[in-house]
This record gives structure tokens, C-alpha cells and sequence, in this order.
């Protein structure tokens, strides 16, 4: 998601959301195109979802939910 802020892209975000049946532990998965994030210990369980963000300060502020924050 990239809102429309003017000059700022601190509300900028990833959603990746398990609409399988296992859980999928996400440690050690990345993205390495656009941002660089490399995943910590997490599962992620069916029906759940994890945000990836430009500040999670700001998300957390903005739409009370939790992210990680992507390094650059």
C-alpha cells in the first residue's frame, strides 16, 4: 500500500496474509527489491497477516497496528 501522502511515505506498507491451512514460520524469508527486510522468528498462522512498513511508528500511530519496519 502506498498512500497518497505529499512528501512522505511513512504510512507505506507490505501485507503478506496466509490464506492457506499450515502456519508458515517466515524466519529468514526477505525482500530484497524495493526494500530491504529480512524476517525475524514469526509465524504466521491461517487467516493471519503481517505488515512490513516504512515506520512502524507510524502505523501503529496511524491505523493501531503492529509492523515491522523495513530497513531502506
Amino acid at each position: 500500500y502506498n498512500p497518497p501522502e505529499s512528501g512522505s511515505d511513512s504510512l507505506e506498507y507490505i501485507e503478506i496474509y496466509n490464506n492457506g491451512t499450515d502456519t508458515v514460520e517466515l524466519e529468514g524469508y526477505y525482500f530484497s527489491n524495493g526494500v530491504d527486510f529480512i524476517f525475524p522468528a514469526h509465524l504466521l498462522y491461517p487467516g493471519e497477516y503481517v505488515l512490513v512498513a516504512e515506520n512502524a511508528t507510524a502505523m501503529m500511530d496511524f491505523f493501531s497496528a503492529d509492523a515491522y519496519e523495513w530497513d531502506g
